[in-house]
């Protein structure tokens, strides 16, 4: 009856049963992606290792329902294909928060969500692998997550503009009370800390 009247549910705190984070695109290391396979990104010629997660909610955050969590990535094109269209993944583990996949191919890692954006090419920025290197372009992104009663809606943004969305089917939560709340250092103003 709170959230039909006025929007809002009763019992606005909870603790998630999982954690989220969001697949992407790693600058390849010898010694820390040794048994890993890379593969060289034609635009600024570097070598790159695929499936890293990013994880934004760790299982165990105690995080408030109108929670906006913030993630800054970029993106990079070649000028011969200037492509504006891409796909974020958002992916989920039930393994202990100490203990979460680097990469979407090891433990319980599983894709929950996939978020389509497309931006002006306007947006796409000059480049320079070095300074007399090869040109490509670029953008930096941001993915916003809002903690919904049943589930995570994500929107993509470039300068501030809206570019993508999507949202996660439901997210099992443990609602906790104000007395665990106070208790609590995760969450402040209704902004979750920590990997942010």
């Amino acid at each position: 009856m709170q959230r039909l009247l006025h929007g809002t549910s009763v019992l606005r705190t909870r603790r998630c049963r999982a954690s989220y984070g969001i697949l992407c695109d790693k600058i390849y290391d010898r010694v820390k992606h040794e048994a890993r396979k890379s593969y060289k990104n034609p635009a600024d010629d570097k070598k790159y290792v695929e499936g890293h997660i990013q994880w934004f909610i760790k299982k165990g955050d105690v995080i408030s329902e109108d929670a906006r969590i913030r993630r800054e990535l970029s993106r990079i094109a070649s000028f011969g294909n200037q492509e504006t269209a891409w796909e974020d993944t958002i992916v989920t583990s039930n393994i202990h928060r100490d203990c979460l996949p680097q990469y979407s191919n090891q433990g319980d890692a599983r894709r929950v969500c996939k978020i389509l954006s497309k931006a002006d090419p306007d947006a796409l920025a000059t480049r320079r692998k070095y300074w007399f290197g090869k040109k490509f372009l670029y953008v930096k992104y941001d993915i916003l997550a809002f903690v919904g009663q049943d589930n995570i809606r994500f929107e993509t943004k470039v300068n501030g503009e809206k570019v993508g969305e999507g949202q996660t089917a439901q997210v099992p939560w443990e609602y906790i009370g104000d007395d665990e709340l106070t208790a609590s250092n995760d969450v402040k103003d209704g902004v979750l800390r920590g990997d942010i």
